[in-house]
């Protein structure tokens, strides 16, 4: 992006499905002082070829829908597709914190389709009804309720707005107002019962801080209407002594009463911490089933993910290198060496391997490949590999890749027989140095 030796901050964070960076550079050249604007301001654009470019070369999987891709020939080319709508940042921030489809997400899937297919305003208006939504003109722009929330109609879909709309359907015509609120929802059908716990615990804590919030207010307004008819008896006994003197009164009273009321506040029963956010609290009660509602973006429908158990079909000691090699060959497309390693610890799994093992061959055999050309902590590497194969993320990948014990057989056969040629293959080269020794001897 033309930012070479420009300074940068940047961080990592695994606390979504995948691993992102952020990334914030100093447009200003430390040395020369002249401030770059790269691509002539259209950085987030070429930020999106250069993403498709690392992708391609890292051998790494894309997000949904990306911008561009690097075709056959390599040229990194805008992707066409549909455009797919989905909530923004802020209603997804809102569903991972409640568990709940947000308003915005409900008005996409109730009345995108009502939208784009109605004929007339009163088409529109009917169709949005009865699927729980309200259309209305708001300025010059347009909105559609759910329940009381106001979702922007360009948010659902760009050609949604209300300009558009008048051009496809003639001069804006008001609807009936009349409408249901709609239910809750929970965002996924992963968790469900304790999502359903989760909303009746919600709601019960929100009537009791109602009932606890009222009853502070209540209190606190009769210390207040105490303290006003106090203030007033007293400055009136003390009005005969002066005007100098019912000032001073007038402001120790003050002072005396606002402490008053602070230490009525401090007695009084400390507001009860919100509940954690729904990811969490689920984690605190059922690990897995948190887990796998994190990833479950990931999961397609009639999918089965579970803890699966694979019996012993391997009797080598050392398969990382055939396994590696049986990987490279599936994927022979450029892929970075720790996504690599990752496969190759899946099918040592599906091999019958337990995570120790597995952490113990990555940490041994991964490590003297790359140790010269990268500088990490390899005993956190060989254990991050196990975590992926054994836990969640390894799970749902098993499911979407059908394993069954002919695969897994066929694949510990190939692996077996490229062991046995490697190992010849090394002890011929052994004999031909010895002969070489021999024959300078």
């Amino acid at each position: 992006m033309g930012l070479e030796g420009h300074q940068v901050i940047y961080a990592l964070h695994g606390n979504t499905a995948n691993l992102h960076l952020h990334i914030a550079v100093n447009r200003t050249h430390p040395d020369t002082l002249k401030v770059i604007q790269p691509h002539r301001g259209f950085d987030i654009e070429e930020a999106h070829r250069i993403v498709a470019l690392l992708e391609h070369k890292q051998g790494w999987g894309s997000e949904n829908n990306p911008r561009y891709m690097v075709n056959d020939q390599g040229e990194v080319v805008r992707r066409q597709r549909k455009p797919i709508v989905k909530p923004k940042d802020e209603a997804a921030n809102f569903e991972s914190s409640s568990g709940e489809k947000s308003a915005q997400r409900i008005a996409q899937e109730r009345g995108h389709a009502v939208i784009q297919k109605a004929q007339s305003w009163k088409e529109l208006h009917e169709g949005l009804a009865k699927a729980g939504l309200r259309f209305e003109k708001k300025g010059s722009g347009a909105i559609v309720f759910v329940g009381d929330t106001a979702v922007k109609a360009s948010s659902i879909d760009r050609n949604f707005g209300l300009s558009k709309l008048c051009k496809r359907l003639g001069d804006y015509e008001p609807g009936n107002s009349e409408m249901k609120t709609p239910e809750p929802e929970p965002v996924s059908g992963i968790a469900l019962e304790e999502w359903r716990e989760y909303r009746r615990i919600q709601e019960t804590r929100a009537i009791e801080r109602d009932m606890k919030e009222r009853r502070r207010t209540s209190v606190i307004l009769r210390a207040t209407a105490t303290q006003r008819e106090h203030r007033v008896t007293a400055l009136a006994r003390l009005a005969r002594h002066g005007l100098p003197m019912l000032n001073i009164a007038r402001h120790f009273l003050k002072a005396q009463q606002k402490e008053e009321l602070q230490a009525l506040r401090r007695d009084m029963p400390r507001r009860e911490k919100p509940l954690p956010r729904f990811w969490k609290w689920l984690g605190e009660r059922n690990p897995r089933k948190a887990s796998l509602w994190k990833f479950r973006r990931r999961l397609t429908p009639g999918m089965e993910v579970r803890k699966y158990e694979f019996p012993k079909v391997s009797s080598m000691q050392s398969p990382y290198a055939a396994y590696r090699e049986i990987v490279r060959k599936k994927v022979p497309e450029p892929m970075d060496d720790s996504r690599r390693d990752a496969m190759t610890a899946l099918w040592m799994r599906a091999a019958g391997y337990n995570a120790y093992e597995v952490a113990d061959e990555m940490f041994k055999k991964a490590r003297p490949l790359r140790k010269d050309m990268e500088r990490r902590d390899w005993k956190i590497y060989a254990r991050r590999m196990a975590q992926y194969a054994f836990g969640t993320p390894g799970d749902i990948d098993i499911a979407h890749a059908q394993l069954t014990p002919e695969k897994i057989l066929n694949f510990q056969r190939e692996a077996e027989r490229l062991e046995k040629a490697r190992l010849a293959a090394e002890r011929e080269k052994e004999t031909e140095q010895q002969r070489l020794a021999l024959r300078m001897g």
